[in-house]
């Protein structure tokens, strides 16, 4: 015990043994009661002072906290090892648009579309071996069937309890998916496009050819130099 404690117990000692019929008690006494009543009292407003300011503390901690956690840009999520959803934030919950009481408890694979569920197999297969930074791209389902593209970064670290989990950090990259496709269906109809005029290219060429074989077989010079025929392919002259 500090002497600290030893002088604030002292008063509350007195104030014990004063216990009894205040007739009884001398000025002396009452004089000492009365300055450990002060004390006391003093002492409890410092107390409840400490008290207070913690209590500020926490409360600005605990604003600092949301506004950090749920009210991120992106989303915030914590996994378990068997791939149970332990917290989501708000950003996490309104893209979803779920309630996060719906998403806690629940494996996360639930709101991954079947077509990428192997993706996501793979992904926590690489976490269980124990690789810290694994990412993954995949689709996952809204409320309501609405399917979006997710980006998955993850760090592996130790919960309160003393287990293994998996912190994800999940941004949203519908736009440059749609953007990627949009670009590959042009790329695609440019493909066709430059084949279809390849051809093209290939059926005037042979055009011409034929042009001039007719105009050999008929004695006049070549209609296009540039695809000039052999004699033999032009045939024989009239006479």
């Amino acid at each position: 015990m500090t002497d600290k404690d030893t002088a604030r117990g002292e008063p509350q000692t007195r104030l014990t043994l004063m216990e009894g019929n205040p007739r009884t008690y001398t000025p002396e006494e009452i004089r000492r009661v009365f300055h450990d009543l002060q004390v006391h009292q003093l002492e409890l407003e410092m107390q409840n002072e400490e008290l207070l300011q913690t209590q500020e503390s926490l409360e600005a901690s605990r604003t600092e906290y949301f506004e950090l956690y749920d009210l991120a840009p992106v989303g915030y999520m914590t996994v378990d090892d068997k791939g149970m959803i332990l917290k989501v934030n708000l950003w996490v919950c309104n893209h979803l648009r779920e309630n996060r009481m719906d998403l806690v408890n629940w494996p996360l694979s639930k709101w991954i579309v079947r077509q990428d569920q192997n993706l996501y197999f793979l992904f926590r297969k690489r976490f269980m071996a124990g690789e810290d930074g694994a990412e993954c791209t995949l689709r996952m389902v809204r409320r309501g069937g609405e399917c979006c593209w997710v980006h998955f970064s993850s760090v592996s670290t130790m919960d309160t309890a003393g287990r293994i989990v998996m912190r994800l950090a999940m941004s949203d990259v519908t736009k440059i998916k749609e953007s990627e496709e949009q670009i590959r269906g042009q790329l695609e109809e440019l493909q066709r496009w430059q084949d279809v005029m390849l051809n093209r290219e290939d059926r005037v060429q042979e055009l011409k050819r034929e042009v001039n074989v007719l105009c050999g077989s008929l004695g006049l010079e070549a209609r296009y130099p540039s695809q000039a025929v052999d004699a033999a392919d032009a045939g024989p002259r009239p006479a």
